[in-house]
């Protein structure tokens, strides 16, 4: 474990999501599954997630985090995930 614990943001609530989510928490890590589709982001689907965000389609987020934060872009879909990436790398992130 590390502590503080890294926290995770996944982007992406596709069905690959679920066991990288699980394995994170496994960790000890906080983990966050970010999505624009309401219907991904669901307790039965990530029993084991601190926090599901919903994501605007139009709005690429910037984020407010630290350097104990990992993201990992799993939309599967290159202009969403292109979408994503800048401020995933404007961040203080270190992944």
């Amino acid at each position: 474990r590390i502590s503080p614990p890294v926290q995770l943001f996944i982007l992406g609530g596709g069905a690959d999501a679920v066991p990288l989510a699980d394995a994170a928490y496994g960790l000890g890590w906080h983990v966050n599954v970010c999505d624009h589709r309401a219907a991904f982001l669901t307790d039965a689907r990530f029993p084991n997630c601190d926090a599901l965000v919903p994501l605007d389609r139009e709005v690429a987020p910037e984020w407010d985090v630290d350097d104990l934060t990992a993201f990992v872009l799993m939309n599967h879909n290159y202009e969403r995930d292109k979408a994503m990436l800048p401020g995933a790398l404007r961040s203080k992130a270190f992944y």
